[in-house]
């Protein structure tokens, strides 16, 4: 397969597609949530794909933290506080 040069850094062809749909991915659920939203290049960088970094982000943690609690290092206490379990 082909390489090609990103930023100085060699990139498997696959990779930089795989990279391409998952921002794609991020766009557009962003413009689901925000119908008329409209902006510039680097308002689509500084603002749609932040926000849904952060959801993405805290969705992710939230299903890390689940699987901590089930496999007992963490577990939940009160008012959605969580506390190491490995002591």
């Amino acid at each position: 397969m082909l390489n090609l040069l990103n930023n100085g850094v060699c990139v498997h062809k696959d990779m930089l597609l795989e990279r391409n749909l998952y921002v794609a991915s991020l766009i557009e659920r962003y413009l689901l949530s925000h119908p008329n939203a409209m902006d510039n290049l680097d308002g689509i960088i500084g603002w749609w794909l932040t926000q849904q970094k952060i959801n993405e982000s805290v969705h992710a943690v939230s299903c890390a933290l689940e699987l901590l609690v089930d496999k007992g290092v963490v577990e939940k206490v009160r008012d959605g506080y969580y506390r190491c379990t490995m002591n």
